[in-house]
């Protein structure tokens, strides 16, 4: 029975690619790698024999809500009867907002400290929330382990060759170009503003105090995306060079379009991973996203537009340090001018960035302490059967069916109930709610699955790997016999 390593992807646009070129780098006779949409996975750890290791945050959602709750413990209980140990890893940490003090209450409220236990592994983005970790869980503080985020070793050779085809492409096509990426889905939600206004985004309308911090940053994030748009249409009249616009996966992408129509230099477009953009573009412009650390990463000028009237909660001081910090249009049109002529600011890195995210430090520290999780956690085994896969696959095919029944189901009532109530505001927002559901998780395409993990192969040097599209959510890689 071969070993398994779980990869749950929660968005393909920012996980896919670091999921794929891990399943190349730790594929071995023995050792499979399962990389899904977190229903599948969940259900692979049920299918296939031999036990092994969950990476990923997808087993436990929710700010303590009490079906999510219930939930993750489901989730949770079903892989580890399984023989799986869990590794819980943040896909968005270290750009958090606020005093040093609110950023440790922030590190700290993650849902999976309420559920691991001392056979499992919580990774941290950097001594930072290491220690805010073991603070809150010292029966575990031993297996509180820094390994920063694989998807940012994808900027460093020889893995950074992955995206080089694609940024080429982008150069050709579009020139010297500006990246300006937003971050503003709870002003311009692509689900619905009764989503954010809920407790997934813990809003409490019974606790004051919660309620109205999260009516302040709910303002804040509206005046965020007003700033964004009246700067791209300031350098669209100040600048000799495409704007290309990249709204969050999470956003309503139909928004620019409407506000920005009519400027021939901007264009709005998401497709694809960020990673070739960043490689590809003059500067990048944000104001307090994951994005930045990536930019930097990327080799590229990266400017974080942030009024001086923005108060010290709202900012995010990791986003400020790798790059330079605009205080006001003109300060941003300055710097990008700079940026398209060759030139760009010394950037000197605090201590606090790099503990923060280990991955700011030279070498590859956080990858190689995943691998060796990796090997304690899950060491291959003999390999599985063919017949396996097939098990898998059938599963899959009826959880699938499962799926698309429920989902007949809830549209039929949710209809009914729109028809009853004489209003269609219950049906426009379910839609909203499966719209947003297939922006962060598109289905696989082989064609697509099959030249990413040519790619990933070609980058881990691997030779021998072997991958299966099981459905349209999940694929196994393997070594080939």
């Amino acid at each position: 029975m071969a070993a398994t390593v779980l990869l749950p992807v929660e968005s393909t646009t920012r996980d896919l690619d670091a999921r794929l070129v891990l399943a190349a780098r730790w594929v071995r006779p023995g050792r499979r790698v399962v990389v899904g949409a977190p229903a599948d996975v969940v259900t692979a750890a049920e299918q296939l024999e031999g036990g092994g290791v969950y990476l990923g945050k997808s087993l436990f959602q929710g700010y303590r809500e009490q079906a999510e709750g219930q939930r993750s413990a489901r989730d949770y209980g079903r892989v580890r009867a399984r023989g799986f140990s869990v590794a819980h890893l943040e896909d968005e940490g270290a750009l958090l907002a606020g005093s040093r003090a609110q950023r440790e209450h922030a590190a700290g409220r993650i849902p999976a400290l309420a559920y691991l236990d001392t056979r499992d592994t919580l990774c941290a983005w950097g001594s930072f929330d290491q220690h805010v970790y073991r603070q809150l869980r010292p029966d575990i503080a031993e297996r509180v382990i820094v390994t920063g985020h694989p998807r940012f070793a994808l900027y460093r050779s020889p893995l950074r060759a992955y995206y080089e085809p694609a940024a080429a492409a982008l150069r050709a096509e579009l020139g010297p170009f500006v990246l300006v990426a937003t971050t503003t889905a709870r002003a311009n939600p692509i689900s619905s503003l009764e989503r954010i206004f809920s407790a997934s985004y813990n809003y409490q309308a019974a606790d004051p105090r919660r309620r109205l911090a999260f009516v302040r940053q709910w303002g804040h994030t509206q005046r965020q995306l007003a700033r964004c748009v009246e700067l791209v249409h300031r350098l669209a009249d100040e600048i000799d060079a495409t704007i290309v616009v990249r709204p969050h996966p999470s956003e309503d992408e139909s928004l620019y379009h409407a506000v920005l129509a009519g400027l021939d230099r901007v264009v709005v477009r998401r497709e694809g991973p960020v990673s070739p953009w960043l490689l590809a573009c003059s500067a990048l412009l944000q104001d307090g996203c994951t994005t930045a650390v990536e930019g930097y990463l990327a080799g590229c000028p990266v400017l974080t537009y942030v009024p001086a009237e923005v108060e010290t909660a709202h900012r995010r001081p990791l986003a400020s340090w790798v790059g330079t910090e605009c205080e006001n249009e003109q300060s941003v049109i300055d710097n990008v001018r700079r940026a398209l002529a060759g030139g760009r600011s010394q950037v000197t890195l605090p201590d606090e960035a790099r503990e923060l995210l280990c991955d700011l430090a030279d070498g590859d520290a956080g990858l190689d302490g995943l691998d060796a999780l990796i090997e304690r956690e899950c060491p291959p085994a003999q390999p599985g059967a063919s017949a396996e896969l097939a098990g898998l696959g059938r599963a899959l095919s009826l959880a699938r069916a499962r799926r698309t029944l429920a989902e007949v189901a809830r549209n039929a009532r949710e209809a009914i109930e729109a028809g009853v109530r004489g209003s269609s505001h219950e049906l426009r927002r379910a839609r909203a709610e499966r719209r947003y559901a297939r922006a962060k998780f598109d289905v696989l395409r082989r064609a697509d699955i099959d030249s990413r993990a040519r790619a990933a192969a070609r980058v881990a040097q691997r030779t021998d790997l072997a991958w299966q599209l099981l459905g349209d959510r999940l694929v196994v890689f393997e070594a080939a016999r």
